[in-house]
């Protein structure tokens, strides 16, 4: 059996559980491609980045989405439809693409346009779509807006400014720190707050006249979240996007009739295989001309001390650019589940508390699926999305909890 170099986290416990390992290369089912792996990084829902570059003497890491080179015998004839042939240079969204090699469904791969530097390529992805079809579809920014983009110096919220600037809309930024406003100011923020420093939706009514700003796009989550009602103007448009101090709260569908507020959700906005090409292809193209830039914070050696050293500078939050995602540090949930991708021991191990059932969320892990953060369904409990490809959980029963010390237990 072919095997493979793979990153993997056994059972509980810190960063010390994530071990490089050996494992089998992936079986290919019909309507896959077998890809190696060159460049990887964590989604907007992990918490670790780990990668393997083009040289086998020199295994780095670029921060954010994956870029990977065609390798593999190609399973179908489809490959000479869409344009693939082996050595292909393709991007792709893939679960378990910690590894030297992954098996990714034909909707899920892209091709990498010529004159494309492979490092911009593997940063873009993931936050790249997000951002674009958030600007097009979740809220069609126009010239003249006013725009909020919490988090501005992180990946995401770079790329939201970018694309609302060259839309014409007058961007808002919120940041931590001096530089990484600095940062914000040259990606084409016309204002930036320091959140630290100043609260946010006073200095945006401040700037705006007190009318407030047609839109939001807030990767943030709970800390943000009322203040958002504060900062958005009448008929203006909350985009939640992201959990990075923890999940929205619950709130009441009466909370949007005061202002006429429209609240949008990630997902759902590259269902259709022709949506997602369309929009990468839109993206990688966008990059290529030079019309986006996709900042890169550090590379990584595809090693167990790279990935664990990743893991430590995401949820210290010094980072910039396209891994500045960090998982809440008091929300134990959050940080757990990002590190836990293969948890076939953890889900029959860890403790649990009872609590009242209204905040419970019941989940069943289905062999073969990758645990997520997805955000609140009853009450305030937490619950989890399952999405196709890196754990192995077999019907499995797990109930999350919202106290942090205790956060699940299976059920057989």
């Amino acid at each position: 059996m072919v095997r493979m170099k793979a990153a993997r986290v056994g059972k509980q416990g810190g960063i010390e559980e994530i071990q490089v390992t050996d494992i089998p290369v992936p079986t290919v089912k019909p309507n896959e491609i077998l890809i190696k792996v060159e460049w990887s990084t964590r989604t907007s829902e992990a918490a670790f980045i780990l990668a393997r570059s083009r040289l086998r003497s020199a295994k780095k890491v670029p921060a954010r989405s994956w870029y990977f080179r065609l390798r593999a015998k190609l399973n179908s004839d489809e490959y000479k439809i869409r344009g693939f042939k082996q050595g292909a240079k393709v991007v792709a969204y893939a679960s378990g693409s910690f590894a030297e090699y992954v098996a990714v469904p034909w909707k899920d791969v892209q091709l990498v346009p010529e004159g494309l530097s492979l490092s911009q390529a593997a940063a873009s992805l993931a936050q790249g779509l997000t951002a674009l079809t958030f600007v097009k579809e979740a809220y069609p920014v126009k010239k003249g807006d006013w725009i909020l983009v919490h988090a501005a110096a992180g990946g995401a919220g770079l790329l939201f400014t970018q694309l609302a600037n060259q839309l014409g809309a007058n961007v808002i930024g919120t940041t931590s720190t001096p530089a990484k406003a600095e940062i914000a100011k040259k990606a084409g923020a016309k204002h930036v707050i320091l959140y630290t420093e100043t609260p946010v939706s006073s200095e945006v009514l401040k700037l705006t006249d007190g009318r407030g700003v047609e839109a939001i796009f807030d990767g943030v989550g709970a800390s943000t979240w009322e203040d958002d009602f504060v900062s958005i103007r009448r008929k203006g448009t909350i985009v939640s996007y992201g959990n990075a101090s923890g999940v929205v709260p619950p709130f009441s569908v009466l909370k949007l009739g005061a202002k006429n507020v429209k609240v949008c959700r990630v997902g759902n906005y590259l269902t259709e295989p022709a949506e997602f090409h369309q929009y990468s292809s839109e993206l990688l193209e966008l990059i290529k001309d030079g019309k986006l830039n996709i900042a890169i914070h550090a590379e990584y050696p595809f090693t167990t001390e790279g990935i664990r050293q990743t893991q430590i500078d995401i949820s210290g939050r010094g980072t910039s650019g396209n891994n500045s995602k960090c998982p809440n540090k008091r929300d134990e949930l959050s940080t757990l589940l990002t590190y836990t991708s293969w948890i076939n021991e953890l889900a029959a191990t860890a403790p649990f508390a009872s609590v009242p059932p209204t905040f419970e969320t019941i989940f069943k892990f289905i062999q073969g699926c990758e645990v997520r953060m997805l955000g609140n369904l009853v009450g305030v409990g937490v619950t989890v999305q399952v999405a196709q490809g890196a754990i192995n959980v077999p019907s499995t029963r797990v109930i999350i909890t919202t106290n942090p010390a205790f956060m699940y237990k299976s059920f057989r």
